[in-house]
């Protein structure tokens, strides 16, 4: 007889693409600059009053290759967006935007088993609860972030596209 699955028990939800990439991108920045990391996260927070001072990264995911279907390696790919404000005038600080778009490609730019502030490719990303676990294997952007004139918001961006190697732990 064997082994009934285990549902409803912590940590059991398998973990989306955002939500991995979101993860492994805010830890990578925190390990390398964690005084004056940028905020990291999939939506942008409303209130600019948490992210004025050092940026915001927008992660949010893009139609990408499909996941092996024999090793559940996962090749995801994403928008990345460093967002400033100038909570002190009408001119974007594109300095803002652009130190935090050249954090993010300073953070993928590491070898595998290089270690960055204590954090090394091909560890485990630790998610929140209810999600197992994630390992990236690799994460790498696919051309140098680009500005982004006349956004409607009045807000500087930055974008690049990030591709991330991963699979459940």
């Amino acid at each position: 007889m064997s082994a009934a699955p285990v549902f409803n028990v912590p940590n059991s939800v398998t973990p989306n693409a955002e939500t991995v990439g979101a993860a492994w991108l805010k830890a990578l920045l925190i390990a390398a600059n964690p005084i004056t990391a940028p905020g990291c996260g999939i939506a942008l927070p409303e209130s600019t009053d948490t992210w004025r001072d050092y940026g915001f990264v927008q992660v949010r995911t893009m139609p990408g290759v499909p996941s092996d279907l024999y090793t559940r390696q996962r090749h995801s790919v994403f928008q990345v967006d460093a967002w400033a404000c100038n909570a002190k005038g009408n001119v974007p600080p594109w300095n803002l935007a652009g130190r935090a778009a050249t954090l993010v490609q300073s953070a993928t730019e590491t070898a595998p088993g290089v270690v960055v502030g204590g954090w090394t490719h091909g560890r485990t990303v630790v998610l929140p609860t209810p999600y197992r676990s994630a390992v990236v294997q690799s994460g790498y952007l696919l051309g140098d972030p680009y500005r982004v004139e006349n956004d409607p918001s009045g807000y500087a961006r930055f974008t690049a596209t990030l591709e991330l190697d991963w699979a459940v732990a």
